[in-house]
């Protein structure tokens, strides 16, 4: 993305949400107690995070169909936000290496693997003042909504600011059309946003609305 439209891109998202959030924005309290391992596995780093700590931690279970690869939460708080969490795992196993100038007969064995969290997913009910609070913490994480999917319409933050800047029209006429988009629809239940921190390699993060539940997912690649 070249950076003066990365630099549009953030402009208009920053005043959108602004504007989405000018009913709570005043209200946001600050972060009651937050898990040690929160933030240890929801933040903007791009490396995956590492997980064998976490296998032993209290606040955690095993809840997945084959042992380690799968933790899960009672009710925490994402900010103000009650959410359950899950943490799908991954492991890569490191084997040993030999000298190579020795006439021994190599051997070769494998340590213990490594776990690292690839998934983060919060789950709770959908509220009106829960998917816009968990859409204002994504902004107080750093992270800007890329696009937004509604019964299958698409809003490409990207795209709409590209087509803009052809037709010499400002970023705020995507901010307009972005902010219309959402209110027209704002009573679909089936919603899907992703979101970006415009940094290389940075984790990206999914907002889903379906029915009645919520689901945020925050995913890394593996480099």
């Amino acid at each position: 993305m070249k950076p003066s439209l990365l630099q549009a891109f953030f402009s208009v998202n920053s005043r959108c949400l602004s504007l989405l959030l000018l009913c709570f924005s005043s209200l946001l309290p600050a972060a009651e107690v937050e898990p040690w391992w929160l933030r240890h596995v929801f933040n903007t780093e791009p490396t995956l995070p590492e997980a064998n700590s976490l296998l032993n931690e209290a606040e955690l279970f095993d809840c997945g169909e084959k042992e380690a690869t799968l933790l899960c939460s009672d009710e925490i708080k994402y900010y103000n936000e009650k959410v359950y969490v899950e943490l799908e795992l991954t492991d890569t196993k490191q084997a040993g290496k030999t000298d190579p100038k020795s006439d021994e007969v190599a051997v070769i064995e494998d340590k213990l693997p490594t776990k690292f969290v690839s998934v983060v997913r919060f789950n709770t009910t959908y509220s009106a003042h829960s998917y816009t609070m968990l859409q204002a913490n994504l902004r107080r994480d750093g992270f800007v909504i890329q696009s937004i999917v509604i019964s299958g319409e698409e809003f490409n933050v990207i795209e709409a600011l590209a087509t803009a800047a052809k037709q010499n029209k400002s970023p705020q006429s995507v901010d307009e059309k972005l902010i219309t988009f959402m209110n027209q629809r704002r009573l679909v239940s089936d919603q899907i946003s992703t979101w970006m921190t415009g940094h290389d390699r940075s984790p990206k993060v999914r907002l889903l609305r379906e029915g009645s539940t919520l689901t945020l997912e925050l995913f890394r690649e593996a480099f």
